[in-house]
């Protein structure tokens, strides 16, 4: 494929290089196709600072709001709200363990669509399979409680081999790893959404 001439659209300089405003008339340019690291200026790593994300985050939204080219031409308006809209998706996925997880192994050209279709981990299968049968078994508040300390804690297990699979480069085990943990988080939320009363009703 021919490589996009990236040219300012308003002074005509070059803009490969830069993300949202021209160099030379600081005028908002059109987006380019940027993963969620390169959003932020980040080298792509599983291991993040949430706070560090969070002030570029915020003043990227300073800079770039619409709000900011009310009285711009409608294509610097149209490429404001563009890249508000990409930014917040990307800090809603860096700050996701799972989305992060997926968009560092696309970068290191895992296959995650041909991958997920044939996902088949009997044993992470079977397990979430056991846990769900616990949950649906539960009658008190207590027992609540424990079974989510159980998978929370397997949650937090199962990270700390998430990083050590990155670390090492094993993307096959990252990518088993990072679904188990998906599984994991989804368990918790029905947990939380558990209704111990739903046998009276």
């Amino acid at each position: 494929m021919p490589q996009e001439n990236w040219k300012c659209w308003n002074c005509n300089e070059d803009s490969s290089t830069t993300t949202f405003f021209c160099l030379r008339c600081n005028k908002v340019q059109k987006p380019k196709n940027l993963n969620i690291f390169e959003t932020f200026s980040l080298f792509p790593n599983f291991i993040i600072n949430h706070e560090e994300i969070e002030k570029k985050y915020f003043s990227l939204q300073r800079e770039i709001h619409p709000d900011n080219f009310i009285n711009s031409p409608e294509n610097e308006k149209l490429f404001a709200q563009m890249h508000t809209a990409n930014i917040n998706d990307a800090y809603k996925k860096i700050n996701d363990s799972v989305s992060r997880a997926n968009e560092l192994l696309k970068i290191l050209g895992f296959d995650i669509k041909f991958e997920s279709s044939t996902f088949n981990d009997v044993q992470t299968l079977n397990e979430i399979m056991f846990l769900q049968e616990e949950l649906e078994e539960i009658q008190n508040e207590k027992e609540k409680k424990i079974l989510q300390k159980k998978v929370e804690n397997l949650v937090k297990n199962d990270m700390n081999t998430l990083i050590k699979n990155f670390n090492s480069k094993k993307l096959d085990e990252a990518f088993k790893t990072n679904v188990r943990i998906s599984y994991l988080k989804k368990l918790i939320k029905d947990i939380d959404n558990f209704n111990l009363n739903r046998n009276t009703l």
